[in-house]
């Protein structure tokens, strides 16, 4: 499917077509409009993902986004590690310089009582695997992670966090920033936090600061006609982790919490056997066995 708001033919009229020319199956239409399609199945399946936190919110002013150009959302990031992103996958600063410092900040958006009051999920592991690119892509730059807790709950995670720090030298501090200046003069970023574990207020100066944005479900307006959503969330049954209250609705990965990759593929396949035993038992009449 292609986003209108992204692609450059479609939001900006220009003749690219790139996607065209090089899709095998030939799928690309770019003259492909909406259509709207009405179904009778027997059950649903609801994997509408999230959408991130946006940063620009008053509450997150503290961090500078949109103020300060060198201050980057973690998806901006992955774009700049990216080969095919903006920069040739080259790891540089606005002005074309490598930075010397970056410095992640975790769960902006999460765990906050204004915003959201749990925690992402995706977010310790993503800044973790950005971070060590980042030192592949320039092993001289210093990279520091704030954070508020380290969840490395899933299957070689806390290998993957011990090889951050041991083999890559990338810093973890536990703290919660409390602010973002810039120093026009040395042309920094200056970030200001609590480090918890000492108890003290410090500064810290760095080129870059990669914010990992908290998700909250995508909850499309319709579903609130399906009858499963209370209070902007998607309600299930406390005795099966995909199932709601509405008989033949079933609700999976972000739009139900927020969670990895790993975790989403395993209950889609969870919801794909569930559906097959609902809609097997609906058409199949159960006959009693006498011995």
């Amino acid at each position: 499917m292609i986003d209108p708001n992204i692609c450059l033919r479609l939001r900006y009229k220009r003749g690219c077509g790139i996607c065209e020319k090089v899709c095998p199956a030939n799928a690309i239409n770019f003259n492909d409009t909406e259509k709207i399609l009405n179904l009778t199945v027997d059950a649903v399946i609801v994997a509408t993902g999230y959408k991130f936190i946006d940063p620009r919110l008053p509450e997150l002013s503290i961090y500078g986004y949109g103020k300060y150009p060198e201050v980057y959302t973690n998806i901006e990031f992955e774009r700049i590690l990216d080969a095919r992103g903006p920069t040739g996958g080259a790891l540089i600063k606005k002005d074309g310089s490598h930075p010397e410092r970056i410095v992640f900040i975790q769960c902006v958006g999460s765990r906050h009582y204004k915003i959201n009051p749990y925690c992402s999920a995706y977010c310790c592991m993503a800044s973790i695997k950005q971070a060590i690119l980042a030192k592949e892509h320039e092993p001289r730059v210093d990279v520091t992670i704030l954070y508020m807790d380290i969840r490395a709950y899933g299957k070689g995670f806390q290998d993957f966090y011990n090889r951050a720090k041991n083999e890559y030298g990338i810093r973890f501090i536990k703290g919660r920033t409390t602010g973002i200046i810039e120093d026009l003069s040395k042309k920094k970023l200056i970030v200001k936090y609590e480090d918890v574990l000492r108890g003290t207020i410090e500064t810290m100066e760095t080129d870059m600061v990669v914010l990992a944005l908290g998700i909250v479900p995508n909850i499309p307006s319709f579903l609130n006609k399906l009858g499963i959503v209370r209070n902007g969330r998607v309600i299930i049954r406390s005795e099966d982790p995909i199932s709601t209250y509405v008989d033949g609705i079933f609700v999976i990965g972000a739009a139900l919490n927020p969670t990895d990759i790993p975790d989403a593929v395993l209950q889609g396949s969870a919801a794909a056997a569930r559906v097959t035993e609902y809609v097997l038992r609906r058409k199949t009449p159960f006959k009693v066995m006498r011995s």
